[in-house]
C-alpha cells in the first residue's frame, strides 16, 4: 500500500463520523451534540497522523521549568557535597552530579542498596541517621534528613542523604593519634 493511499485511510474514520452527526442532526440532536467529541478526537488523531502536527502540541503542553528551579538544580549540582534523594523502600528519586560521579560505574544507580552497606542502609531506611560510612575505601560522613512529600492523592516520606568525604580528615586523626606520646 502506497503511502499516499495509507493518508487517505487515515481520514476515512472522520468522514464516516462526519456523516453520521449530520444523519442524526436531523433525527436526535442530543445524540448529534454526543458525537461531536469523538469527531474531535478522531479528527485531532487523523491530522496528527497526516501532518505530524503532534510535535507542536507537545512542546506547547510541555511543562516548562521555572527559573527557581533551574536556580536550585544549579546550586544542588554545583554541591561539594553529594547530595540523593530516596523513597522509604530505599529507590533513588533523584541524585546530584557529585553523587553520580562518585558511585556510579558504568550503569545508573537506581536503588540505595548497590551503594550502601545492608546494615547502613536499615540504619538510614528505619529513620534518622548520622555517622561515618566506609564505601570503596572512602570514608563518607553521612547525613540523613527527612523531608514529606504530601499530596492529595498520595503521601510519601522522602530522605534526603548527604554524602561528605571525610577520608583524609579521618586519616589524619589517625596518624595523629599514633604520634601521640603513650604515658
Amino acid at each position: 500500500m502506497s503511502k499516499k493511499s495509507s493518508i487517505y485511510l487515515f481520514w476515512l474514520p472522520p468522514v464516516i463520523l462526519i456523516a453520521e452527526v449530520a444523519v442524526f442532526a436531523f433525527v436526535d440532536l442530543k445524540t448529534a451534540a454526543a458525537l461531536l467529541l469523538p469527531l474531535i478526537m478522531v479528527f485531532y488523531w487523523a491530522i496528527n497522523a497526516t501532518w505530524g502536527l503532534h510535535r507542536a502540541w507537545t512542546k506547547v503542553l510541555e511543562q516548562q521549568e521555572h527559573p527557581r528551579q533551574i536556580f536550585w538544580k544549579e546550586v544542588f549540582n554545583l554541591s561539594p557535597v553529594a547530595t540523593v534523594v530516596i523513597d522509604d523502600r530505599g529507590k533513588i528519586i533523584w541524585s546530584n552530579e557529585l553523587f553520580a560521579n562518585i558511585f556510579q560505574n558504568s550503569k545508573p544507580i537506581k536503588d540505595l542498596s548497590n551503594v550502601l552497606p545492608e546494615e547502613e542502609l536499615k540504619k538510614i531506611l528505619a529513620g534518622d541517621f548520622s555517622g561515618e560510612v566506609e564505601i570503596n575505601d572512602i570514608i563518607f560522613q553521612v547525613e540523613v534528613k527527612p523531608l514529606k512529600r504530601s499530596t492529595k492523592l498520595h503521601r510519601q516520606d522522602l530522605k534526603a542523604i548527604y554524602f561528605e568525604d571525610v577520608t583524609q580528615v579521618v586519616e589524619m586523626a589517625r596518624k595523629l593519634d599514633d604520634q601521640k606520646p603513650v604515658v
